[in-house]
């Protein structure tokens, strides 16, 4: 079933930014702590009618609020009992406050990371808060922003009774906490869209857009939800959605309501069309745009080197030198490799989606890591379904990566001593079998089975 809806308004929740944390917001905070080593040896005891009156979501097992001051390093301990063996501990501006950890503590073993400088302040207080839902997931935000900094879903979550607090590699941290929920801000800034699921309060899908929706003129959107998962959400006439996922759960879509936040008032109309009929649900086939794709089934190392100029670029600009969508069905570890010569004796790029058991994605130059150019992308992979995902590459030297219909790429990186790509390939690692189809069309709003 795919089930088309016309609408010329949607809901957008607020963004916000620009929280500070004051004085009178500290003194409201029941507990303040000065940390001058790196052990866990307080710990207090979670009150459960505190986390009952803070909670802001039915779906929330566990939330806490707190405050914190420091150069970088501090790390919060959420666990069973009074040890640190059965617990998270999240890491916020670790390595010379660069970067956001979770860990499980009992194995030290690292579940997220999540790059972001200056999340901690020697001179001023940086609010931030941690969720656990129901469903095992740990959020961490910054308090007045809707965007996690980092996420985990644990399969098997722990119970957090207790919580404490400890340094890392610095002087001295100072936290407040079992602060309260701060104040509204604001009607909106109309800066996001995203698509939640179960009314969690966790945005698993969401995207940057400025001023998408208007007070003076209406705005033309429409979603579509194909019977295979994917949900595209667009504005009419733009090839370019706003959102594009793919649920592997999907819900069946009987009925739709509108509503918004904050008390706003919004006007909507639906049921739209350019033949001026009436609203209803279509259905139609299932959605596999990579039918139109070339197809190509490799295990491991590939010898099938294709000519770059082979592909056409199709894109508007006059910068971007090689443009290719393409789609992996694969469990992990799957390459495209682009080449100067028709082999693996030259220069060459490695696009590595999905490493580290489908948890990570990076960019090699011949096969040497290029510093630093990595992201994590857990289960960005499936061996169930496919994938799909584009590569551009500049006239400058940047190479960029990214899944198809997303407003933001995976991976963008100048090379200052770029090397000309005439060829490409691809392979699996890891003695997995991947299928990869190439020289597919953009995503076409409209594109059903053939």
């Amino acid at each position: 079933m795919k089930l088309i809806c016309c609408l010329y308004l949607l809901l957008v929740w607020e963004y916000v930014s620009a929280f500070k944390f004051t004085d009178d917001m500290a003194k409201q905070c029941k507990g303040f702590i000065r940390k001058t080593d790196k052990t866990f040896n307080t710990f207090y005891k979670v009150d459960a009618e505190n986390i009952r009156k803070l909670k802001s979501d039915s779906a929330i097992d566990f939330e806490m609020r707190f405050a914190v001051m420091a150069p970088s390093g501090a790390c919060i301990l959420l666990s069973k009992g009074e040890s640190k063996e059965l617990a998270y501990v999240i890491a916020i501006g670790a390595n010379k406050n660069t970067e956001a950890n979770i860990i499980m503590s009992i194995r030290d073993e690292y579940k997220n990371t999540t790059f972001m400088k200056n999340l901690l302040s020697s001179v001023e207080y940086r609010a931030f808060n941690i969720k656990q839902y129901k469903d095992g997931t740990i959020a961490v935000a910054r308090e007045g922003d809707r965007t996690p900094i980092i996420v985990y879903k644990d399969p098997t979550p722990i119970k957090i009774n207790y919580f404490s607090f400890a340094n890392w590699n610095v002087d001295e941290v100072n936290y407040y906490f079992d602060c309260p929920k701060p104040p509204a801000i604001g009607n909106g800034t109309n800066s996001v869209t995203e698509i939640r699921k179960y009314h969690k309060s966790i945005r698993s899908y969401w995207a940057l857009t400025h001023n998408v929706l208007s007070d003076s003129e209406f705005r033309y959107f429409n979603i579509k939800i194909y019977k295979d998962g994917p949900i595209v959400l667009s504005r009419e006439g733009r090839s370019e959605p706003i959102l594009y996922i793919v649920d592997d759960n999907p819900i069946s879509v009987k009925y739709f309501s509108f509503d918004t936040s904050n008390n706003v008032e919004a006007q909507f109309l639906y049921g739209c069309s350019d033949k001026n009929e009436t609203g209803k649900i279509v259905v139609e086939g299932q959605y596999v745009p990579e039918k139109k794709c070339k197809k190509f089934l490799r295990q491991r190392d590939s010898n099938a080197f294709i000519k770059a100029e082979d592909i056409k670029v199709n894109n508007q600009y006059e910068n971007v030198s090689f443009e290719m969508n393409f789609a992996i069905l694969a469990a992990q570890d799957a390459h495209l490799v682009l080449l100067t010569m028709p082999n693996y004796d030259g220069p060459i790029y490695d696009l590595r989606i999905g490493t580290d058991s489908n948890q990570k994605t990076e960019l090699r130059r011949g096969y040497e890591n290029i510093s630093g150019e990595f992201a994590w992308t857990p289960y960005i992979l499936s061996e169930t379904k496919y994938k799909k995902f584009y590569t551009k590459i500049y006239k400058d030297g940047t190479i960029e990566l990214g899944m198809e219909g997303s407003l933001r790429p995976i991976l963008n990186f100048t090379d200052t001593k770029a090397v000309p790509v005439n060829f490409f390939s691809f392979c699996a690692g890891s003695s997995m079998d991947a299928e990869f189809r190439y020289d597919c069309p953009k995503l076409d709003l409209d594109d059903t089975t053939e």
